[in-house]
């Protein structure tokens, strides 16, 4: 593994769990996920002659590969959610990233890790978790959540605070969200408020987010 240089920016945020996205999208928004690749932990059998260790390594490894393929498809659909939404809800919500990691895998050697992320601020590689992380963290549930406009879904399938972890992420490791031409266009004209959110000052944003 490359070892991170002593300049490397760090953004501070939130990993969600994928079992909190596909709750969220399924239940709340009533999004159909049919014809999606099912779950492996219901489909994979062994095989004639497999020992059980034998099982377990291919198992990790299709796992693994569903997980990060699902986290592709809920950040599209976080995108997609906040696309639909009205132009002064937009403004005010952000578009979850993915996180892009290289991690040793101990059934499979090295593998890509990735999972929807909620970027909130800057900082260093050992900056703690502070209260405006925290802030813009229930931002994002409370902004999420009242799109599912049913009450009782809202309830049940909407993203709590147990669904994050904190975590600082190199830049390197952030797969940025390709903004849609109204999304330009409103953040171009938005209030300090808007992209402060993603923890950034308006010209680090611009260059981020806003160049065509």
């Amino acid at each position: 593994m490359d070892q991170l240089s002593p300049t490397t920016r760090f953004r501070t945020g939130y990993l969600i769990t994928n079992a909190a996205c596909r709750r969220y999208h399924e239940r709340g928004m009533k999004k159909s996920f049919k014809g999606i690749q099912p779950d492996p932990q219901f489909s994979l059998h062994r095989r004639p002659n497999e020992s059980e260790e034998q099982w377990q390594r291919r198992y990790d490894s299709i796992r693994h590969s569903y997980e990060c393929e699902m986290s592709g498809i809920y950040s599209g659909l976080f995108l997609y959610v906040h696309n639909k939404a009205s132009p002064e809800i937009r403004t005010q919500l952000v578009i979850p990233h993915l996180m892009h990691r290289v991690e040793r895998c101990p059934s499979h050697g090295v593998c890509m890790r990735k999972v929807c992320f909620v970027p909130t601020g800057r900082g260093s590689p050992n900056e703690p978790e502070s209260d405006l992380d925290r802030d813009r963290l229930q931002l994002f549930i409370q902004g999420y959540n009242t799109l599912i406009r049913d009450p009782e879904r809202r309830a049940s399938a909407g993203l709590t605070e147990a669904d994050f972890t904190f975590v600082r992420l190199p830049e390197s490791e952030i797969f940025r969200p390709t903004f849609w031409n109204n999304k330009v266009r409103e953040m171009r004209t938005a209030d300090r408020a808007a992209w402060d959110l993603y923890g950034l000052s308006r010209p680090e944003f611009a260059y981020m987010y806003l160049r065509r």
